[in-house]
């Protein structure tokens, strides 16, 4: 499958970080993923810490030390989606120079929709085939693809988090 021309191509880095265990269907869409040759996509699974934000934090550190993708690429480990959206907002963090993107997904609350996002001062958001990108207020890390370029921004300022915890990754 090839997405790109060769003149854009990049590399990215999805992050699976699990606790417990990888919903089946969202594994199914993580196989799929792998099977794009363009761009080239390399797989990391942090398994087995409750903290998010920590399993998070260290992958991004291990990502910024140790790889050399230009995308990391977050997906939560119940969240289903099409590889292609994955590959578009990677495609937009890295062609488009937007930083950060992440996809907006309905969260689970019995009895209703609730999405993963805010808009900024009421800006009205639209999905599916009209959707655009837009500029929101916040958006879940759960579907969020980060330039190389702004986790080296932060790490000028800001320590590694966890930089023991590196040599478990």
């Amino acid at each position: 499958m090839k997405l790109f021309s060769k003149n854009k191509s990049f590399s990215i880095n999805a992050a699976f970080c699990v606790h417990r265990g990888f919903d089946p269907t969202a594994a199914q869409c993580a196989f799929r993923l792998m099977q794009y040759a363009d761009p080239k996509i390399h797989i990391t699974v942090k398994i087995g810490d409750a903290l998010i934000d920590r399993a998070r934090s260290i992958v991004a550190s291990q990502f910024l030390l140790n790889r050399k993708e230009d995308v990391l690429l977050f997906i939560d480990d119940d969240v289903i989606y099409d590889p292609k959206d994955a590959i578009k907002i990677c495609k937009e963090v890295h062609d488009l120079d937007l930083g950060i993107v992440g996809g907006a997904y309905a969260m689970k609350k019995p009895g209703k929709t609730i999405f993963a996002i805010k808009p900024l001062d009421g800006v009205p958001i639209k999905f599916g085939k009209d959707g655009e990108i837009t500029e929101v207020r916040c958006v879940s890390t759960g579907f969020m693809a980060i330039h190389r370029k702004v986790l080296e921004s932060l790490a000028k300022d800001l320590p590694l988090c966890h930089p023991n915890d590196l040599k478990f990754y």
